[in-house]
């Protein structure tokens, strides 16, 4: 029996930290303890879907696109059903810019969010959650992508 209650805590352990789930290893952006698993878009034609027809996406998830070389990257929101936080991160994995609360756009001139800064990255996440997890300007993410090396970059 006190076998069983170490392992259990182990178990409940490890899925805190890890935060995406134990069934298989995830790519995850980190500000300190705070985690999101997220889907990487770093080919053209993965981020120019993004996120567009998704009905959802879960709180400890996000979608992480990841450009050839810094530069400024606009965002929209067209078919995307749900607003986002969008944080726009340089090569150095500093937040340089950060949009909150971007509300969807259903028609066919939707409105770019140009950012003022480079950047190399572009996290989206459900919005609330870069207020909730202490996401601002400044700040240094850490990334744990098993996806992904930056010697293997992708145009």
């Amino acid at each position: 029996m006190a076998k069983f209650k170490v392992l259990s805590i182990v178990f409940i352990i490890t899925f805190i930290f890890l935060g995406c789930g134990l069934t298989e290893v995830k790519n995850k952006v980190c500000l300190e303890n705070n985690c999101f698993c997220v889907e990487l878009a770093k080919t053209p034609h993965e981020r120019t879907q993004g996120l567009m027809d998704r009905e959802s996406l879960s709180r400890g998830e996000g979608m992480l696109f990841i450009f050839p070389k810094e530069d400024i990257y606009g965002f929209w929101m067209k078919n995307t059903n749900f607003p986002l936080d969008i944080v726009w991160i340089n090569s150095r994995k500093e937040v340089v810019f950060l949009e909150r609360f971007v509300q969807p756009c259903d028609t066919t001139a939707c409105t770019p969010i140009i950012p003022d800064k480079e950047a190399k990255y572009v996290l989206e996440i459900n919005a609330g959650l870069a207020d909730a997890t202490g996401i601002i300007v400044g700040e240094i993410l850490d990334f744990d992508l098993i996806d992904y090396k930056e010697e293997d970059e992708v145009l």
